[in-house]
């Protein structure tokens, strides 16, 4: 997944590889993986290249701030679009009919149904993580075949929330 992010006034293009317990950064050809451990609601404990560190990090409206212990970050985050979130990292090997979450979190809102026929971009689920709302969309026209989530459900990157049929 990339991000476009500024920091300190400047863009910055990261790209992140979301795993299960942990969250590689590519920068370049720069690579460093963090494992994270939320210890509450805004405060993490990171473990990268064996060092461990504590973080705290909390979001407003598009702003997100980081304290470290290595100085204070501040980052804006693009402001999203109309429901765009992750339309283009749904499923295994692009597979853009199974709607999975980008990492992991907690389902708080069900937005569609079985049945239910919906427009691109139309928002599906709204799974929160890192205390950000991330709406996961429809990447084109389709039917809901099967909705595989509740709301206040846990969920992990691999399971798959929502599938989807194409409508020509």
């Amino acid at each position: 997944m990339d991000f476009d992010l500024l920091y300190k006034d400047e863009p910055l293009a990261i790209r992140a590889e979301i795993r299960k317990n942990s969250v590689v950064l590519i920068d370049g050809e720069k690579r460093t993986e963090f494992a994270h451990v939320s210890l509450d609601s805004a405060t993490y404990l990171i473990t990268a290249n064996g060092k461990n560190y504590r973080l705290v990090a909390v979001r407003d409206g598009n702003t997100v701030y980081v304290s470290t212990p290595d100085g204070d970050f501040k980052f804006v985050l693009p402001a999203a679009g109309d429901g765009d979130t992750f339309t283009d990292e749904h499923g295994p090997q692009g597979d853009k009919s199974k709607v999975l979450p980008p990492m992991p979190g907690k389902v708080v809102k069900v937005l569609v149904e079985e049945g239910q026929t919906v427009q691109a971009k139309e928002k599906l689920v709204i799974v929160e993580a890192m205390k950000m709302e991330n709406p996961l969309v429809a990447p084109y026209p389709a039917e809901v075949i099967k909705v595989n989530c509740t709301e206040g459900q846990l969920v992990d990157t691999e399971e798959v929330l929502v599938e989807l049929k194409k409508l020509e």
